[in-house]
């Protein structure tokens, strides 16, 4: 399946989407260090949609690289500074790490560029939760669930 793949992005080297579909296999084979080469290309070719740069912390994730992950979402930001997802991913991140102040930090800007995102409103929600902050995490809560109906 691989060599498929190689030819693919022979073909299409200046597509995204062969690199995407070769790392998936990669990743499945637990290969790593060759999915995260990979992805450096693939963010190369597309660095103002998501995926590229959600798989690739995921792979730092699973690899216990925490400060390259948050790294890569600072890189995101930079590159794609007016878009919502870089954000919110990056929250998503600190929440994980239990870094739950600077999440919530990511969360009020990420909601601050697309506020009818309902599941922003719970990501905020649950920051504040585990900050202690009920109220305020119920307000978010019902924000989200408004925005959903």
């Amino acid at each position: 399946a691989l060599e498929l793949w190689d030819k693919a992005i022979e073909l299409n080297s200046t597509e995204d989407w062969p690199w995407e579909y070769k790392v998936k296999i990669l990743l499945a084979l637990v290969e790593y260090d060759e999915a995260l080469e990979l992805w450096d290309k693939a963010i190369e070719l597309n660095s103002t949609e998501d995926w590229p740069w959600e798989y690739k912390v995921k792979i730092l994730l699973a690899l216990v690289e925490y400060d390259e992950a948050l790294e890569l979402w600072d890189k995101a930001i930079e590159l794609n500074s007016t878009e919502d997802w870089p954000w919110a991913n990056k929250a998503y991140c600190l929440q994980d790490l239990k870094r739950f102040e600077e999440a919530l930090e990511c969360w009020d800007k990420a909601i601050e560029l697309e506020p009818t995102n309902s599941w922003y409103w719970v990501g905020k929600a649950g920051c504040l939760k585990k900050l202690g902050r009920h109220d305020e995490a119920g307000k978010c809560f019902m924000k989200s669930r408004k925005l959903r109906l």
